[in-house]
């Protein structure tokens, strides 16, 4: 609410520096729509090189929350339809989810939330299976956006093998890898540790389902010896051969590397509101995998629960978690430069006269994906949450 009241106020002084603008073009000087070269010379003088940077950086980050917020929303809005639909809720929204709003999302939800509780509290048992999702930020895209941030050419902002989080850079390792070892293309990994997905082999703990050999064939609450259909989270100070994608560390260098989670600083200094629009280029721009779910119900269940579960809770597992945390991470710190860059733009004719005649929009649009992203987040939580409690 905080940052929604301050880039509220921020767009304010947007509108009286607008009014100014209005005496300047009515002289004869053009205002220019959108993102313009860095240095226009145009009506009250040039707009710094520097300050085009940041603004470009901010831009390009609005546009990508805008769309990742339109997608979170209706893809949260399908899957929570679907369940309802299926589970025989009325007073569903029909509308399609590009058309959606955060209102038919939340309404979805509900009625997709309160039809799996009256399963439950009829006596139907929900057991859920879940091989975690994950994202992939878009490294390449804040590495380039901080190279242009400054201007002067003199900053190398490194690679993603050197900024990535520790513990998140993830790829090919053809030596040993320590951290996680995840399965790929329906292939399973070797694994000797907690098995997020069905272990095969041994069992040290509780395993849900046995082969006829006495073996694990399920979900291990232990240590799994054998494979792995999903990440194996390999134990401490171990170091096994990995055929599917590692993530943690490699004893040689990583093929393809990604990283999988945010990118720390680059050591150079660069203007802190141009590394935001960055950060948020990478995170709003990532590429997600959704978790696979598997489900298992008891009792007199609906027929099509376990089947509407295991097909949508995927989505909306991924808005609750690894997606929608990632997403949420940036939007404070985008609105925050995106406010500060108007309290500044306000203040410089020349990039006023470049920037004004989209920029106040982009203002509301921040405003309200950011607000909407929490919406998403929200209500997949709540519907993600009564399957588990099953």
């Amino acid at each position: 609410m905080k940052t929604r009241t301050r880039i509220i106020l921020k767009s304010l002084t947007l509108s009286t520096a607008l009014v100014t603008m209005a005496g300047l073009t009515s002289s004869g000087c053009h205002v220019l729509g959108g993102v313009q070269p860095a240095a226009s010379a145009v009506g009250g003088g040039a707009c710094a090189a520097d300050f085009s940077a940041k603004m470009n950086s901010l831009q390009a980050s609005v546009d990508g929350l805008a769309k990742v917020s339109a997608e979170i929303r209706g893809d949260v809005f399908l899957a929570c339809q679907n369940i309802a639909n299926d589970l025989g809720a009325d007073g569903v929204p029909a509308v399609k989810p590009a058309s959606a709003t955060d209102d038919d999302m939340k309404t979805a939800c509900n009625l997709a939330k309160g039809a799996i509780d009256a399963q439950v509290s009829g006596g139907v048992k929900i057991t859920l299976a879940v091989e975690p999702g994950y994202c992939e930020v878009a490294a390449d895209a804040q590495l380039s956006c901080e190279a242009k941030c400054d201007v002067s050419g003199g900053c190398d902002p490194g690679g993603v093998e050197v900024r990535c989080e520790p513990g998140q850079l993830a790829g090919e390792c053809t030596a040993e890898c320590s951290g996680q070892c995840r399965a790929e293309a329906n292939v399973d990994v070797a694994c000797e540790g907690s098995c997020q997905g069905t272990c095969t082999g041994e069992c040290s703990g509780t395993c849900a389902a046995e082969d006829g050999n006495g073996g694990c064939a399920g979900a291990c609450d232990g240590t799994c010896k054998g494979t792995c259909s999903g990440t194996c989270e390999i134990d401490a100070g171990a170091k096994v051969a990995c055929n599917g994608t590692c993530k943690g560390e490699c004893s040689v260098d990583f093929t393809a590397p990604s990283c999988e989670g945010a990118l720390t600083p680059p050591k150079c200094d660069i203007d802190a509101d141009c590394e935001a629009g960055c950060d948020g280029q990478a995170k709003f721009e990532a590429e997600c995998v959704p978790p696979r779910v598997a489900v298992a119900v008891d009792g007199s269940a609906s027929a099509k629960l376990a089947s509407t579960l295991e097909t949508n809770l995927p989505a909306i597992v991924s808005v609750a978690g690894t997606r929608g945390k990632l997403v949420l991470s940036a939007t404070g710190n985008v609105a925050n430069a995106f406010g500060d860059a108007v309290t500044e733009l306000a203040n410089l004719p020349g990039c006023l006269l470049v920037f004004a005649g989209d920029f106040a929009g982009q203002v509301a649009t921040s405003v309200e994906a950011s607000a909407s992203v929490s919406v998403s987040v929200s209500a997949s939580a709540s519907v993600a949450g009564s399957a588990k409690a099953g």
